[in-house]
């Protein structure tokens, strides 16, 4: 069985760094095969456009 847990520690981190940067913490890690293929974190606040939320 893979380990998830570095996956999940760095989805936490990129919604700690969302909240920090003014928006709702949310962030996400697409993994596939074992290897990050994409991160995002909510910009809706800051990007003023919600179009910009992870998801």
């Amino acid at each position: 069985m893979e380990n998830h847990e570095p996956f999940l520690r760095e989805a936490i981190a990129l919604s700690k760094s969302a909240m920090e940067g003014g928006n709702e913490p949310f962030g996400s890690v697409l993994v596939k095969d074992g290897k990050v293929i994409l991160r995002a974190e909510n910009s809706v606040f800051t990007g003023n456009d919600m179009a910009k939320r992870v998801g």
